[in-house]
């Protein structure tokens, strides 16, 4: 399970990465990463904080993973620019913290015996709650600025409609030219691959 994890960690860097520099393939890479981790978290907590020697809380281990899936389809949501992400991002946090204080009461009490459980366990916590808190300050705006930023119309299109999401205009101009994108893409993609059968 720690190998599957850290598989669909490496997958979410690079599909972060893709989105970013706006290449191909970064919105699959998040789709499947972030999702994948969540479930991962929920159901498989138990398997991945347990420590060989030390052992692990059982009941820290279930919640603070349930937490953590709460926090994954937050970021999911978040970086695909879908509404309610910032919502997940508070629910997890809180949960997060709650488990991290209870967390805290129980390393007192369990420190010579669990030690390097605890030690991993909090090290997750505070990359994942960094991550999570640096998302939820992100304007959705910023991110949106970053993924198109050679598209200045898009962009101000995206934001009236995802402001005012009952504007039946702001909507229908949106649309609009995301279809216009999507289909000079495929005329640019059908030329490419015109082209490289002439040079075959």
């Amino acid at each position: 399970m720690k190998f599957l994890e850290k598989l669909f960690v490496v997958c979410a860097i690079i599909g972060l990465f893709l989105r970013v520099m706006m290449w191909d393939w970064g919105e699959l890479f998040l789709t499947v990463s972030l999702p994948s981790l969540a479930i991962l978290y929920l159901l498989t907590s138990w398997s991945i904080f347990k420590h060989k020697e030390d052992g692990q809380h059982l009941f820290l281990s279930l919640f603070t993973g349930f937490a953590f899936s709460a926090v994954f389809v937050g970021m999911l949501m978040k970086l695909m620019i879908w509404r309610g992400g910032n919502i997940f991002l508070l629910s997890g946090l809180g949960m997060m913290l709650v488990f991290k204080i209870f967390g805290l009461i129980l390393e007192k009490k369990l420190a010579e015996e669990m030690d390097s459980y605890f030690r991993k366990l909090f090290l997750r916590y505070y990359i994942i709650a960094g991550i999570s808190v640096l998302l939820l300050c992100t304007p959705y705006k910023f991110i949106v600025s970053i993924y198109h930023r050679n598209d200045p119309e898009y962009i101000s299109l995206f934001i009236k409609y995802f402001e005012e999401p009952k504007n039946k205009k702001y909507k229908s101009d949106f649309l609009k030219h995301r279809r216009k994108i999507f289909k000079e893409k495929l005329k640019n993609d059908e030329k490419h691959q015109h082209h490289t059968h002439k040079d075959q």
